[in-house]
């Protein structure tokens, strides 16, 4: 009798709580969408709100959204989250390829702690006498160095019964610019691919481009806003020398953008650099700025490195026959210099350090260094060529590296060099002394 009332108990309690212990609350869930009616070209929007019992917003909710043809087949589904606000919004673009008919929008929500809410909407495709086309371009915006070349994509869809070809131009453009479509005559729906071509004297600022689509006498627009990158200061000179406009800063300013930034490679060099140079000359600004007698000391660090540059700008100007070759051949003898200038004393100064004497390097290290300075301009050669961004960023970055230490390395070389008639007049004695004896033995 006791065994049987516990069984009871245990039953009752089962068959309460999960009403009582498990229960969910419940989600309100309104949608519309833009209208009621549409013809193929179109794009559907669709916008909805997520409330719970007390009206309140439910945020983050998971909704699926379908939209199903008068066959119910799946033309459009996408799984999408509400915001913060509890609201939603999706959208399907109507292809001439879709029935004309009613339509279905399914939308299931959910979220742990509430019951799935489901919730349907129809529209209709109906025909129409429209005929028209709508042309967009993504991206909008795109930030340039002068020189460059943008890519964006060109989006050509029919609105009603459009069956004429479109054909492209720029009916608004700079006269800094070259902009090129392909292809240029499109049948829609379809895309182009635009090519906006970027001089390198370029003003820096912002302009607008505007595109035209014709055809069927009907003309569409759209804008695309492009804009130069603002230039990156030149931190630690703009500190050494207290202002941007100092004669100093001025001159790197003038290198930079004169003869680095004029060619492919210089560009590409400068992305590299910048990473590198950005990633610790804040601090060194700002240390700068703090201590006078290191801004006084960095001065004099720096004028030798003005020294070089005004020789390699001149050295620039002297063979400037070809953009690329002179400003790569400034480089390499600029890289040198500065490994010469300020390598050279430090890496003599810890062999004396280390070794208790001076260290030249090898014969096999100069080769090696002469081997990478080879590579890099090939990389260089191809990446220009080819016009291919990353190549060129890892074909400058390692010519310079290697430059520098060939700089560094050019004391072995005046050595090998200078040695040289000692070492010729050695191997004439040697191969004399190798004849007399074999002469000696012959009359043996």
């Amino acid at each position: 009798m006791k065994y049987r009332k516990l069984l009871v108990t245990f039953f009752l309690i089962m068959t309460v709580l999960p009403s009582v212990g498990l229960s969910q609350s419940k989600m309100e869930v309104t949608m519309e969408t833009d209208k009621q009616s549409y013809i193929i070209g179109e794009i559907v929007y669709i916008f909805g709100l997520l409330t719970d019992s007390s009206n309140e917003p439910v945020k983050n909710a998971m909704i699926s959204i379908q939209v199903v043809n008068p066959t119910e087949k799946i033309i459009h589904i996408e799984l999408i989250y509400s915001d913060s606000n509890g609201e939603f919004q999706d959208s399907s673009m109507l292809t001439p390829s879709l029935d004309f008919g009613i339509y279905n929008i399914y939308i299931t929500a959910s979220k742990a702690g509430y019951e799935d809410t489901i919730l349907t909407k129809e529209f209709s495709i109906i025909e129409s006498e429209l005929s028209d086309f709508s042309i967009s371009i993504e991206p909008k915006t795109q930030k340039f160095n002068p020189g460059d070349t943008l890519i964006f994509t060109v989006n050509i869809q029919t609105i009603g019964n459009f069956s004429s070809v479109v054909s492209l131009i720029a009916s608004e453009s700079p006269e800094h610019f070259t902009v090129i479509f392909s292809p240029n005559v499109v049948t829609p729906p379809n895309t182009s691919t635009m090519r906006i071509i970027t001089l390198d004297n370029t003003p820096e600022g912002s302009y607008n481009i505007q595109i035209s689509g014709n055809g069927d006498a009907i003309t569409r627009n759209d804008i695309v806003t492009i804009s130069t990158v603002p230039a990156s200061g030149c931190l630690i000179a703009t500190a050494t020398y207290g202002s941007e406009v100092a004669s100093e800063v001025q001159f790197l300013r003038e290198y930079r953008d004169d003869i680095v930034m004029k060619t492919f490679s210089g560009r590409e060099f400068m992305k590299v650099f910048n990473m590198w140079y950005y990633s610790f000359s804040p601090k060194v600004a700002d240390f700068e700025r703090r201590y006078e007698p290191i801004r006084i000391v960095a001065q004099y660090a720096l004028y030798p490195l003005l020294g070089i540059l005004q020789i390699t700008m001149k050295f620039h100007y002297l063979i400037d026959f070809n953009h690329e070759i002179a400003t790569i051949t400034a480089g390499f003898v600029t890289s040198s210099l500065i490994g010469i200038v300020y390598l050279s004393p430090l890496y003599y100064l810890s062999c004396l350090c280390v070794c208790k004497r001076y260290r030249f390097p090898s014969v096999n290290v100069l080769r090696a260094i002469i081997l990478l300075v080879l590579l890099g301009l090939i990389e260089i050669a191809i990446g220009v060529l080819y016009q291919i961004p990353t190549l060129v960023r890892l074909g400058t970055s390692q010519f310079v590296i290697s430059s520098l230490a060939w700089g560094v390395s050019i004391m072995k070389l005046y050595e090998v060099i200078s040695n040289y008639p000692l070492r010729l007049r050695a191997l004439i004695l040697k191969k004399q002394k190798t004849f007399y004896s074999c002469m000696s033995n012959s009359k043996l």
